[in-house]
Formats: C-alpha cells, sequence, structure tokens
C-alpha cells in the first residue's frame, strides 16, 4: 500500500495470537493498538509477552489512584483523526464505553467478532449484548457461520467475513508436512484434550464422558495453575484414565497433535477456540461441541456427528464414539479434510481480509493473493 491507512485498534489486554495479527498488520497499515490492561490474572506473564509488541502501541492507565483517567483517555484516543477505527469486543467495560460514545457522536467505527457471540434467547444478558453490538459501519467477524447469526441477531449489517487463526502461512505447511497421517497418528491410541480450567471450556464434561470410556487414554493439557483443581476433579468423578499435564512448550504440544487418537475440545460456550486451528493443521481428527465458533466453522457442514451438545457428557462420549466406529479409511478422509480446510485460515488471510474491508481497490490485491494460494495448493 502506497498510502498507509490509520487504523486506530482497541482490544482488552495482550495475548500472543492478537500481537501476532497485530504484527502482520502494522506492515500494511499505519496501526496504533490501544490496550485496555497489561494485567490478567489468570494468565501467565510470560506466556502474554512471549511475542514482542512490534508495533505502535499504548496502554491505558489502570494504577488505582488513577482509574477514572481509563474512561477519559479512551475518548481523547477515538475523536483523533484515524481513517478507520476498530473495537476488538463488547465485553470490556472499556471498549463499550467507546462503541456507546462513538454512536453518540456518529463517529464511524468498525466491530471486531472472534467468531460466535452467542446473541441468541430472551436474557437480559443476551439483549445487552445486542443492543451494544449494534451501530458499527461495518463488522469484522471470524468465520462465515458467526457473520450468519450475527445477521439474524442484529439485522441488516455489512459484514466482512475473516478466516480467524493463530498460524502462519509457513507454519501451516509446516505442519501440513508433518500431518497426523504421515507421523503415525493414533498409534498412542490417547485422546488429547487442550485447555485452561475455566467453565466455559467444559472440562469437567470431558472428565465426565472419559469415565465412561475407560478403553480411552486421556490427556489434559494446559490447565496451568488450575490443575489442581482439575485433578481434585477428576479424584471426586474417580477418573482413572486420565492425566493432567499442565503445560507443554507449543513444539511439545504440536508432537501431541500428531500422535494422539483424536482431539476433544468440549466447549460450553466459547467464541472461536484456536487449538481447533492447531488441532486442524496437523489433520488431527476432532471432536468438539456446537459451544465453540471454530469447530462450528470446520464441522457444522461436512462432520456434525463429530459435534456434541456442549455440557452433555452423554452426546460428547457418542460423538467419541462415532469417531472410533469409522472405518480407517474414514478416518484417513476426515485428517485429510481437516488439514486441507486449515490451510484456509492464516493470519495472512485474516489481515487482507480486513484491508480489503478498508479499500475497495485492494479487492485487486485479494484476488491476486487468492490466485498465488490455488497455485500452492
Amino acid at each position: 500500500m502506497n498510502d498507509m491507512t490509520k487504523v486506530l485498534y482497541i482490544t482488552a489486554s495482550v495475548v500472543p495470537y492478537r500481537t501476532r495479527f497485530f504484527i502482520f498488520f502494522a506492515k500494511e497499515c499505519d496501526l496504533s493498538v490501544i490496550f485496555e490492561t497489561g494485567l490478567v490474572g489468570y494468565r501467565n506473564s510470560i506466556w502474554r509477552y512471549s511475542v514482542p509488541l512490534k508495533f505502535r502501541h499504548h496502554f491505558l492507565n489502570h494504577k488505582f489512584i488513577n482509574k477514572i483517567l481509563a474512561p477519559l483517555e479512551i475518548i481523547f484516543w477515538v475523536t483523533r483523526k484515524w481513517d478507520v477505527r476498530i473495537v476488538g469486543c463488547i465485553n470490556s467495560k472499556i471498549e463499550i464505553l467507546a462503541i456507546l460514545y462513538m454512536r453518540l457522536l456518529h463517529i464511524p467505527f468498525y466491530l471486531n467478532l472472534d467468531g460466535e457471540t452467542f446473541f441468541e434467547g430472551n436474557s437480559l444478558k443476551a439483549k445487552i449484548k445486542r443492543f451494544i453490538a449494534k451501530g458499527a459501519k461495518k463488522y469484522l467477524v471470524a468465520g462465515r457461520k458467526a457473520a450468519e447469526n450475527l445477521k439474524n441477531a442484529i439485522g441488516k449489517a455489512d459484514i466482512q467475513v475473516y478466516n480467524f487463526s493463530s498460524l502462519s502461512e509457513a507454519e501451516l505447511s509446516e505442519h501440513y508436512s508433518y500431518s497426523h497421517l504421515s507421523s503415525g497418528g493414533g498409534k498412542d491410541k490417547y485422546a488429547l484434550v487442550v485447555g485452561a480450567y475455566f467453565p466455559y471450556k467444559g472440562l469437567d464434561i470431558a472428565l465426565e464422558a472419559a469415565k465412561e470410556l475407560p478403553n480411552i487414554h486421556f490427556k489434559f493439557i494446559g490447565t496451568n495453575k488450575r490443575s489442581d483443581m482439575l485433578e481434585a476433579k477428576r479424584k471426586e468423578l474417580n477418573v482413572k484414565n486420565a492425566e493432567i499435564i499442565p503445560f507443554l512448550q507449543p513444539e511439545e504440544l504440536y508432537k501431541c497433535y500428531q500422535e494422539c487418537s483424536f482431539f476433544v475440545l468440549p466447549s460450553l460456550q466459547e467464541c472461536w477456540g484456536l487449538v481447533v486451528n492447531e488441532a486442524a493443521s496437523f489433520g488431527t481428527p476432532i471432536i468438539s461441541t456446537w459451544g465453540s465458533g471454530a469447530a462450528v466453522e470446520f464441522l457444522s457442514d461436512d462432520y456434525p456427528q463429530f459435534l456434541a451438545k456442549p455440557g452433555d457428557a452423554q452426546s460428547l462420549k457418542e460423538s467419541i464414539l462415532a469417531y472410533c466406529a469409522l472405518s480407517e479409511e474414514a478416518k484417513r478422509t476426515y485428517s485429510k479434510y481437516l488439514s486441507e480446510k486449515s490451510r484456509g485460515y492464516s493470519i495472512e488471510e485474516s489481515v487482507t481480509r480486513h484491508l480489503v474491508s478498508f479499500k475497495k481497490r485492494l479487492f485487486e490485491y485479494d484476488k491476486c493473493r487468492q490466485d498465488q494460494h490455488s497455485r500452492c495448493s
């Protein structure tokens, strides 16, 4: 781009997958990122800052004595001159304030939604979320299914779908070459479950399902500081075929994706779930729930039998058994399907979709990238 578009992006906190997106994004536009906070109590600080913030950024003032300044700061930032303003979510108080203020003053802004946002229902929370989500000039939505749900929730809207991912095109190609099939996946005969121990992750449901499947060994990885709580739950349920591993380095986790029999994501209500991208990039068979935006995006059209009812251990068990009952040929077909589908979900592709939403002439740039991808496939 010769004329760099000035973009303000407001987000809640530092997380590596978003940091990586910002690094790629900043190469294509004049980007400034506002972080509401640099501190999240349940997140490991080494993990949060494992990717350097190599782009222009600012942290709002959240020291106790100056907390009142944060709302004033965000108003200052959004009223400055920008070509594009993007709000990263609708769950943060500061970001909600930014949305309401810009709507009040008719300042155009984009709203980013990382997948399914669960607007359905008549609960007060759902109604508030639908109200907050309205009024954006354009919506940047992760995944086609989430975009459909957003339209159903708020009516007519200008939506740009993007393929959310934490993996670069180079990483996807590398994972493709070390696929679940070529590495002899499934030989160790264990089910892999990845995620921190929070209620919305549904790990308790996975434990309940594991208890009903004594011939399958389950490995729970990434439970971090709350591993003791999950271990206590395992003992309470008397689940003998599960082990809990608090943390693995990425290369160790990637080896698990390659060698496990299949991957389980028991989410109750999760906007996306980037572990689906990771598992799929290796062609690792996935059994999940309708509570994960990424799983719905990847599986609902072609493999809905591997999407269980959220919060239902029996349903999850049945989906696991449905996979286990497949022939070896059908398992290979499923693995290849996931591996091929994952290649369309990269950080670069996500950046491209954002750029296309800003300037019409970038459709030519987008078409060029698609042609390049077709030649490489």
